[in-house]
């Protein structure tokens, strides 16, 4: 798994965080260069966008481009160069992003004997690689000449090859190949007839096939007005890349503005930081590490085939908050080049939770942004190249940037604290005092807080805590608890005693629990009512589990039905297949039973499961799932004599037997 501890090393990332102003951290900017300035990929001033500077500080810059820069069209190519050459991002169409697979995804199906591909088959192929589903009806729009909903392989597994993955709305040679494969073609209509049903049917036909392979404007050829249009396209993106850089100079201001305003009595200093983490581990070519954080983007770290996954790895600082994270790629890496990256963050190497997928289009060179904005406090993150471009088996970082803020604490009391701690320790005083002569005031006060409690369930107390409130600190909370204890004390009895458990619990204090425990167990035969606070304690863990828990790395043992096909087998349900077929089963068997384990066979306690069912009556309408442990050595017909009774199963059967468990 990608959050395994093997095969990782340590790396760099012992450099002092400098503290600054407005730390700079995305790439080199066109309009910084076109002015004559340019902030560099690690802090530093260079010539380009692609981080390839000095350490000298950073150039400010004074303003947006010169008229000179948007009318001279000299200058004005130049600069339109720089952002072009500094890896803006176009939007890829859905086509160009999956060409390799949707050629082999049709030709495996040509060679299966099949003739034609529906729109729900091409859509689900292209949407379990991420695509959205408009953009995916409108690729195969391209390809319906008919528009049923159906197109033959063969023609469009021609018209992908001879376009090499382009837009083909509005492109001449494919109108005339779809015309010619329309029914619109053979066939004549009497106009003279005086029955005018067959000419609007045809008419409306012929206006559909317009509609749908409409030439776009762009395509137009008028040489002048391309030319005003190119101009433009340039002025733009230069006055873009600009307005861009504002942005992120601004929000690299607001990190520190936000971290000043949100800070609470306790925060003593705040300082913004470049470096966030302190060690870099990956899942393999540990000594390559540096080649991320070097701030050249021409070198790179590169994985290899010694592990199954691809990692990255950040042991982060102490105190401090990671705001934004960013790698960079290059779209000539080809294979090497990630397609699908995604976030992880735990608070060990083994509890890591993906928080983001982030989809990376073909055509992009330079820094990509994986988290923006973010609050993120764990001291591990882990990003994982789940696939790269073309399914290629190994990937490629040209760079690693981060940017947070670190916080130091204050170890004296603060003014709030100690009115709070004042204003408590005079309560306690005079409860105290006042139950000598009023025994019934401790037990009100109990009930009281019983009451309060009731709304505090375990760990709500804590500093991880969302809920948990501002004006407490922990020095509050050590006198609350005190002032509980003096109560207990005066007032002792079952409902004291599980007062001071459930305190202890909203605090996550262990050491506050042994204690309560402690107390407890000196009355094995009292009967305390416990039932409410178990029932929380219960929901806290269940909520904790789906919170924290982390994908398990299943591997098939066996499978009790052969599948219909060599590629359509039951290892599909672990993997992304490329021709999204999935496990299918022999024909005329309607059930299976597949055992999977981990692979080490350790214990694990499953607290969700996902699976993606076919559409149709192909598709798997009910099951069980048994989780269990087995001692011996796997033997598969073992394991399926022992669940062969369940296959005569119904609905029925299956409401008695929870009802009887």
């Amino acid at each position: 798994m990608g959050n395994a501890e093997s095969g990782c090393g340590g790396g760099s990332g012992e450099e002092e965080d400098m503290e600054t102003e407005s730390p700079g951290f995305a790439e080199d900017n066109l309009a910084s260069a076109a002015i004559g300035g340019g902030v560099g990929g690690n802090g530093g001033t260079g010539s380009g966008r692609n981080g390839r500077g000095s350490n000298n500080p950073p150039a400010t810059t004074e303003g947006p481009p010169s008229p000179a820069v948007l009318l001279e069209q000299v200058k004005l190519r130049e600069a339109a160069a720089r952002v072009s050459d500094s890896g803006v991002t176009i939007h890829e169409s859905v086509l160009s992003g999956n060409e390799g697979v949707l050629i082999r995804w049709l030709e495996d199906r040509l060679t299966r004997g099949e003739e034609s591909v529906n729109v729900e088959q091409f859509c689900e192929m292209l949407e379990s690689r991420d695509a959205p589903r408009n953009e995916c009806e409108e690729a195969f729009g391209q390809f319906d000449a008919e528009g049923d909903g159906a197109v033959d392989i063969e023609s469009m597994l021609v018209a992908l090859k001879n376009s090499n993955g382009a837009n083909l709305q509005g492109e001449l040679s494919h109108v005339i190949r779809q015309l010619q494969a329309c029914s619109l073609t053979p066939g004549f209509v009497d106009i003279f007839s005086k029955s005018k049903d067959r000419l609007g049917a045809h008419a409306s036909k012929v206006l559909k096939f317009l509609h749908r392979n409409r030439i776009p404007s762009s395509a137009i050829p008028f040489p002048i007005l391309e030319g005003y249009n190119s101009i433009c396209t340039m002025r733009s993106s230069v006055v873009q890349d600009f307005l861009e850089f504002l942005l992120q100079k601004e929000k690299d201001l607001d990190i520190q503005y936000r971290a000043e305003l949100d800070r609470d009595p306790d925060i003593d200093k705040v300082k913004v930081v470049t470096q966030c983490y302190s060690t870099i581990e990956a899942s393999s070519n540990v000594p390559d590490i540096y080649k991320m954080t070097n701030g050249e983007t021409s070198s790179f770290w590169q994985s290899d085939g010694s592990a199954r996954s691809h990692w990255i790895r950040l042991k982060m600082k102490p105190d401090v908050v990671l705001r934004r994270l960013a790698i960079a790629v290059a779209s000539n890496d080809h294979s090497y080049m990630p397609q699908l990256v995604s976030v992880s963050v735990g608070k060990t190497r083994r509890s890591l939770q993906e928080i983001r997928d982030i989809r990376i289009p073909s055509n992009v060179t330079g820094y990509v942004a994986l988290l923006e904005n973010a609050n993120i406090t764990h001291p591990y993150v882990q990003i994982n190249i789940k696939r790269c471009l073309s399914d290629g088996c190994d990937t490629r970082i040209h760079g690693l940037k981060t940017l947070g803020y670190q916080i130091t604490k204050s170890k004296e009391v603060s003014v709030s604290d100690a009115s709070a701690i004042w204003y408590l320790s005079l309560l306690t005083s005079l409860v105290t005092a006042s139950m000598q002569t009023n025994p019934a005031l401790g037990h009100t006060v109990l009930q009281s807080t019983q009451k309060a409690l009731q709304h505090m369930p375990p760990l709500s107390l804590t500093p991880s805590s969302t809920e948990f409130p501002k004006f407490f600190s922990l020095n509050i909370l050590e006198e609350v608890d005190g002032f509980l204890l003096r109560i207990a004390n005066c007032c002792v009895s079952p409902d004291a005693e599980m007062t001071l458990l459930a305190f202890a619990l909203a605090r996550g204090s262990v050491a506050k629990i042994l204690q309560a425990l402690s107390c407890i167990s000196e009355h094995l035969q009292t009967k305390y009512k416990a039932s409410s606070l178990i029932v929380s304690m219960a929901s806290v863990r269940l909520r904790l589990l789906y919170r924290n828990g982390k994908p398990l790395q299943l591997h098939l043992q066996a499978c009790d039905v052969k599948s219909k096909e060599e590629k359509s087998g039951p290892e599909n349900m672990l993997t992304e297949s490329s021709t999204g077929d999935g496990f299918l089963t022999e024909s005329g068997r309607k059930k299976a039973s597949v055992i999977l384990s981990t692979e080490d066979q350790s214990n694990f306690q499953v607290t969700q499961m996902k699976i993606k069912v076919r559409k149709g009556a192909i598709g798997a309408k009910c099951g069980l799932v048994f989780a269990y442990v087995e001692e011996d050595s796997f033997d598969a017909e073992k394991h399926f004599k022992r669940f062969k009774k369940y296959d005569s199963w119904n609905h029925k059967d299956y409401k008695e037997f929870v009802q009887d468990k």
